[in-house]
């Protein structure tokens, strides 16, 4: 489910019910700012500037607007640490925590506990996706059966930059056959059963690899917010993608 869609259903679902942080029984001002601020991410500050106005507001809000604030605070948080990563922007990490009042070192490990306490009715996806996010970046080498079993467009951006590592890799069968499943392991007349296991799995890894990359694209077509903010690495991957072969 896209962010754009998660924040649209919350709305939807939260603003007919009574909210104890607004008089009229809508959300909140600041809270519909950042629904509006959160539909792109600004990752020279503007993102963990709207963080920190959550964190304010979340000392007094109650109810549903406190649920929809924590929410929100959450996943762009985790999607901050993501796209850092990403773009290798160190600094971004440190600015998140102080934003959410946390220690540096404590960042992941809070950002796991929010999300967990958010799982739960429409929060759930969501918030299930990023917290394995948060996971798959410190398991993505150790366990590619975890990144291989993932789902959602933050599975297929780690996905994809995974497999595009392994290509011309020493070892770049091998490395790319951990990534994938073998489809002939129970069809012995499949279309790839001539290849090796290995090599099974590492065709399967490409195939699965691009077709997350298409998924990607559309997602950005639609101007989600963290596909968006990663358009240039996913362009980048892509173009090795598709002129690679194995």
């Amino acid at each position: 489910m896209y962010m754009r869609s998660v924040l649209a259903l919350t709305a939807a679902l939260l603003g007919a019910a009574p909210a104890a942080a607004s008089a009229d029984g809508l959300p909140a001002p600041a809270l519909r700012e950042a629904r509006q601020a959160l539909s792109s991410y600004d990752v020279n500050g503007g993102t963990v500037e709207v963080i920190g106005e959550l964190s304010s507001f979340l000392s007094e809000a109650q109810g549903a607007d406190a649920r929809e604030a924590r929410f929100l605070r959450a996943v762009a948080a985790a999607d901050l640490v993501l796209i850092a990563r990403g773009q290798r922007r160190d600094d971004v990490p440190a600015r998140v925590a102080e934003a959410l009042g946390v220690e540096r070192d404590r960042l992941v490990s809070f950002l796991r506990t929010e999300l967990g306490h958010l799982d739960l009715g429409v929060y759930a996806p969501v918030a299930r996706e990023c917290r394995w996010a948060l996971d798959a970046l410190e398991r993505r080498e150790e366990d590619p059966a975890f990144l291989r079993d993932g789902r959602g467009e933050r599975r297929d951006v780690l996905f994809v930059n995974a497999v595009v590592d392994a290509l011309g890799a020493p070892e770049e069968i091998r490395r790319l056959a951990a990534f994938g499943a073998d489809p002939c392991a129970e069809d012995a007349e499949c279309p790839t059963a001539a290849f090796s296991a290995t090599g099974r799995r590492a065709i399967e890894a490409l195939r699965e690899a691009h077709a997350a990359l298409g998924r990607l694209e559309h997602i950005q077509s639609t101007g989600e917010p963290l596909a968006a903010s990663l358009a240039a690495i996913t362009t980048v991957d892509g173009a090795v993608l598709r002129t690679s072969a194995i």
